[in-house]
């Protein structure tokens, strides 16, 4: 009966039981208890309460799980166990419970703020892990709101210090357009007896830009995407004053508000403020989306960005990379795996400044032939010029001289334009 419910750090400290006679008496230095309610103690469900869980089912059905199992009567006693655990405790850490295959038939988090979370977890077809974090869904109860759950690996706690600058960032930021909600986060005692996780629970969003482009069927809607992407960026920049410093296709998602899709970008654990003793010191980042001068710059001992400008023109390039990915033609992705290849190793010690040089001479010439001397025909059709136009401005971007990039307004009116004389060309056709 160890595993009947994984409970409780401690309930001197966890736990204050406003009935503490429901719980009875435990022996001194007892971490997890055998039961939290006891078995003795009927908890038969309301008719509301059998309501709630009708509304999980569907949750559960139409957002995470359309094959689960879970009957109605199954989910109606979770339910009766979180009522009873809500109405007669108050914690002062987020507790998590494993299920115990009578009552409880997902992990659930009690947070101290009142806030309970049922976690799908390996149940969620949708499961993924990343480098530092593991993405599931949960559901909030009893908004039965879904919610994003990312937990640090346990052999990444060195990463906590990230993470938690993370969670400053989006609370320093929250509101700006194009941010994540964050909702709960904290540590909470994890799985397995005497080991601590740390969790998150904010906004989910289901695809990001590299599976929406799979459906884009002209150059209109790949320009309409294009200018979503860039107006949120250039908000994080003058509004929020931060460089993202990590801009990729992964890192951009859709968000439904108020029956219109918003584009929202996330993961800022390497973002950085105007005016941070830290900003633009490191080469961090993804590769095949880092603007050429970065790793040169590190070689040569260098910041890699001096100034918050300077850091937004870096930002630019991996921007326009992005944007690169929507268009995903030939040219396209040689482009792309040649500034892969650029940057080579990290590692100052691996690549000569010279070869260096080289790869950044090859990757200027490269971009030349197709900037100033690849024009491509299009046929007489608007939507060739459309593209065509596109495709240009993307190669501005991500031109190998940052001073020759545009910045953020002088794209967002490059995209306005493009878009008016499409529909003023399609007037005449």
């Amino acid at each position: 009966m160890r595993n009947h419910f994984l409970l409780f750090l401690c309930l001197v400290g966890c736990v204050t039981g406003r009935k503490p006679y429901e719980i009875g008496l435990l022996p001194a230095g007892v971490i997890y208890p055998t039961h939290f309610v006891p078995l003795s103690h009927a908890l038969s469900p309301t008719v509301e309460q059998k309501s709630r869980a009708q509304q999980i089912q569907h949750v559960l059905r139409a957002q995470i799980i359309p094959d689960s199992p879970l009957t109605v009567v199954q989910l109606a006693k979770m339910v009766a166990f979180m009522d009873f655990v809500r109405s007669h405790y108050v914690f002062t850490e987020s507790i998590y419970v494993t299920p115990d295959d009578q009552r409880v038939f997902f992990p659930l988090q009690f947070y101290p703020n009142g806030h309970i979370y049922l976690h799908t977890e390996g149940d969620d077809p949708s499961q993924r892990s990343g480098t530092y974090k593991v993405f599931s869904r949960s559901i909030a109860y009893p908004e039965m709101q879904v919610y994003a759950n990312l937990e640090l690996k346990r052999e990444k706690h060195k990463a906590l210090g990230e993470v938690k600058r993370e969670i400053a960032i989006l609370q320093a930021i929250e509101g700006v357009v194009g941010v994540p909600h964050l909702r709960d986060y904290g540590m909470h005692q994890g799985k397995t007896a005497g080991i601590k996780r740390f969790s998150i629970q904010m906004e989910l969003f289901t695809e990001d830009i590299s599976e929406r482009k799979m459906v884009l069927e002209d150059g209109p809607q790949i320009v309409k995407l294009a200018a979503e992407v860039v107006h949120t960026i250039r908000a994080l920049h003058e509004k929020a004053q931060y460089i993202h410093r990590d801009l990729k296709p992964r890192n951009f998602f859709w968000k439904k508000e108020k029956g219109q899709e918003r584009v929202v970008v996330a993961d800022f654990g390497l973002a950085e403020r105007e005016g941070e003793p830290r900003m633009g010191q490191q080469l961090v980042g993804t590769r095949a989306y880092l603007a050429p001068e970065l790793s040169f710059r590190r070689l040569r001992g260098e910041p890699v960005c001096q100034t918050f400008a300077w850091c937004k023109k870096a930002d630019i390039f991996a921007l326009g990379m992005t944007l690169l990915d929507l268009l995903g033609e030939e040219k396209e992705v040689h482009l792309k795996k040649m500034v892969y290849a650029l940057h080579g190793p990290f590692l100052p010690a691996e690549v000569p400044i010279t070869k260096m040089l080289h790869r950044i001479r090859a990757y200027r010439q490269l971009h030349k032939a197709y900037y100033v001397h690849g024009r491509p025909e299009y046929a007489a059709h608007p939507q060739g010029g459309v593209l065509h136009a596109f495709r240009q401005l993307v190669w501005h971007m991500i031109h190998p001289d940052p001073v020759r990039r545009p910045n953020l307004d002088k794209v967002e009116d490059t995209l306005r334009e493009i878009q008016e004389k499409y529909k003023s060309s399609m007037g005449r056709i």
